[in-house]
């Protein structure tokens, strides 16, 4: 790989193999691919559904690169009868309404519905791995262009009018088998991870089923802590999810904090942090990451009582019954997705509670996976990281 002087040379990307030279053509994307849009058949006609031709949805596309079956599928009298057209293999699916951009190669002939505006490649002028990655690059561009009063929509016409920069196909080829290998290795390390997500599952599955202990309410468990800072960004402020706790500003890129967080809980390592309106959903964390800072006052923060092991505390408060448990005590409020915590009833909940060495033992082979997990995750955000930026210096 070399960097080139694109201030220099305007139609040239910034990164690029060795052996490459000139400046890459400019030319629409109507010229190197045809778009072709689709439709749905009647769905109260039987006849049409249910037949040998894959028909795709946008919500199908975009999170693999390649997709062979679809959920759905038509008959030949459905794809007669609507708009819907037949797309030859190797075609890209390229969504043009709700979320606006994503794409997949199709590995079988298929169809789609209206929401979409798919290319099938010029084989002359343009390989289909690289028109892939090509229209990813333009993402940002198809969504600039989308219209519509009830949502966002980009024409075929505007999709084919859009200005592009393409090299010679032997340079193509080589930039499209370097981001090939990249999203293999991401394909592989997502699986990696979703087997390691399938171990913890039946792994926790078990040791709810064969551990014995006498049973302890989370009242008996853990102890309310109302420790708060006492003047304005005493602490890095937190943000418990439904996914983990983090620190404010780097999840949401942004600080949604009051300008003034003085009055805000502490939380400690070690601790639990809750929400009372998103309990139910999973909202409820083990801080083993920060070893001090600060949450809104709407949470509720607890220590593990010394009686108990944490690691093993923390799995239990995350497990399916718990999850159950805690849809329970949360009564619906004024919102479909905000719920009130009844904090007695909450700590009213029983666990089966082992003794401490059990408890340490089940706590520390969870901590393992846990670990693990992080760990691969860590990799694949490394590689998805790695891909942007590739995607970023390798194309104009």
């Amino acid at each position: 790989m070399s960097d080139t002087q694109k201030h220099t040379k305007p139609n040239v990307p910034n990164l690029r193999f060795p052996g490459f030279s000139g400046e890459w053509e400019k030319i629409t994307i109507g010229q190197i691919c045809n778009i072709v849009g689709g439709g749905t058949p009647d769905t109260n006609t039987k006849e049409y559904w249910n037949g040998d031709i894959q028909w795709f949805t946008p919500s199908e596309v975009g999170k693999e690169k390649y997709v062979s079956d679809s959920i759905r599928t038509i008959s030949i009298d459905g794809l007669k009868n609507s708009s819907a057209k037949l797309l030859p293999p190797y075609s890209i699916l390229l969504s043009s309404r709700a979320t606006v951009g994503e794409c997949s190669i199709n590995l079988n002939e298929c169809c789609t519905n209206q929401g979409f505006q798919s290319a099938v490649p010029n084989v002359d002028i343009t390989s289909t791995e690289f028109l892939y990655y090509r229209l990813l690059t333009h993402r940002r561009e198809f969504i600039k262009k989308a219209c519509g009063s009830t949502f966002l929509e980009i024409s075929a016409k505007q999709i084919s009018k859009l200005n592009t920069f393409i090299p010679a196909k032997s340079e193509q080829e080589k930039i499209a088998a370097l981001l090939s290998m990249i999203d293999e290795r991401i394909s592989i390390q997502s699986k990696v991870i979703e087997d390691l997500k399938k171990l913890k599952t039946a792994i926790e599955e078990r040791i709810i089923k064969l551990v014995q202990g006498k049973q302890i309410s989370l009242g008996d468990i853990l102890e309310e802590r109302n420790e708060k800072s006492t003047e304005n960004n005493q602490f890095e402020v937190l943000s418990s999810t439904v996914t983990g706790i983090f620190n404010q500003r780097e999840y949401f890129n942004k600080d949604i904090a009051s300008a003034n967080n003085s009055g805000y809980k502490i939380v400690r390592r070690g601790d639990i942090v809750l929400s009372p309106q998103n309990l139910w959903m999973g909202n409820i964390n083990y801080n083993d990451c920060f070893e001090i800072g600060i949450v809104s006052p709407s949470y509720k923060v607890f220590s593990i009582r010394k009686a108990f092991n944490e690691r093993y505390v923390s799995f239990l408060l995350k497990t399916k019954k718990a999850l159950w448990e805690y849809s329970l005590v949360s009564e619906q409020g004024a919102s479909i997705v905000r719920r009130n915590l009844n904090l007695e009833s909450f700590l009213e909940i029983s666990f089966p509670i082992p003794s401490y060495i059990k408890q340490k033992e089940i706590g520390d082979m969870i901590s393992a996976v846990n670990s693990k997990l992080l760990l691969e995750q860590k990799l694949l955000n490394s590689l998805s990281r790695q891909k942007s930026y590739l995607l970023n210096s390798m194309f104009i």
